[in-house]
Parts: C-alpha cells; sequence; structure tokens
C-alpha cells in the first residue's frame, strides 16, 4: 500500500538547507568575534603590568574555516619567543631551580653603599623560582564561558528561525 506525499514549499525548505550552513556560519562568526573582542579587554585587565610589556603582546584573532570559527585570545605570533616562557610562568606558577649562567655585571654600590663603577664577573649559580600563579588568562576565560555558551546558542537559535 502506498501513500503519495505532498510537500508544500518542497523548494523553499530545499533553499533553507542549503542557506542554513552560511547563514549560520555569518552570525556564529560575530558573535565569536564580539566574545573574543570581551575575552581580550578582560584578559588585558588581569594582566600583570610591571613593565607593560606583557599586556602589549596580548593580541586576539579569528581563525575561520569553512566548519567553523574559533577565537582566540593571548600572546600569538609576533611576540619574542622567550615571552611565552614568561607569560606560561605567570599564568601557571613556577617554582623549580633555575641555572644562571655566568655572566659579567656592572657594579655602582656595595651595600647601600656607592662606588666607583666596575664591571665584575658572577659565576654560575642556582636560584629557586617563586613566581606565583596570577590566571590572568584562565581566570577571564572562565568567567565569560556561560556568556560564550549563551551567545552561541542564541546565534544558533537565530539562524534557524
Amino acid at each position: 500500500m502506498e501513500f503519495p506525499i505532498a510537500v508544500k514549499g518542497e523548494r523553499a525548505l530545499l533553499e533553507r538547507f542549503d542557506t542554513f550552513p552560511v547563514a549560520a556560519l555569518d552570525i556564529l562568526r560575530a558573535k565569536v568575534t564580539e566574545t573574543t573582542d570581551v575575552l581580550l579587554g578582560m584578559v588585558r585587565a588581569a594582566t600583570p603590568d610591571r613593565t607593560g610589556l606583557l599586556r602589549s603582546q596580548i593580541k586576539s584573532r579569528i581563525i575561520e574555516n569553512p566548519n567553523r570559527v574559533v577565537g582566540v585570545v593571548g600572546l600569538i605570533g609576533g611576540a619574542p619567543r622567550k615571552a611565552f616562557g614568561k607569560a606560561g610562568a605567570l599564568e601557571y606558577g613556577a617554582h623549580k631551580s633555575i641555572s644562571v649562567r655566568a655572566h659579567t655585571q656592572n657594579l655602582d654600590h656595595f651595600f647601600s653603599k656607592a662606588i666607583a663603577p666596575r664591571e665584575v664577573t658572577v659565576s654560575t649559580y642556582t636560584r629557586q623560582a617563586n613566581v606565583e600563579a596570577h590566571n590572568y588568562l584562565r581566570g577571564p576565560l572562565d568567567a565569560v564561558q556561560g556568556e560564550f555558551v549563551t551567545n552561541i546558542e542564541q546565534g544558533l537559535q537565530e539562524a534557524m528561525d
């Protein structure tokens, strides 16, 4: 036994299926960009700021391909290689022994007394790093995560409507 089914608006339905990925990607791009900009501001505000260098090296970018849109905040390219280690130590903390190589240093004081400047050789030594974790990346990410999920859900709902 066969039952014929007639679908009204079949072409409109097929067109909607064809355009949904493009519409969804456009909406998601806007939502991800908006949330990434908010996160960038929060991360920069939470970044330790002794010299301002680390804060100036924190950037954001949007990575897009046909199937996804990703927002990234952190040290992205362009930063000196050693900046990544320093940034990681500030984010996660560092509590290990570090070997300092022999080097020369200009000395213009002995304890609190000024002396004629002279160059001295400092031998190799080991020191204990004691850098407390600041969570300047993970803290803001945790704070914005709920809002981000809500924005994405709203974006997908907009794309379906």
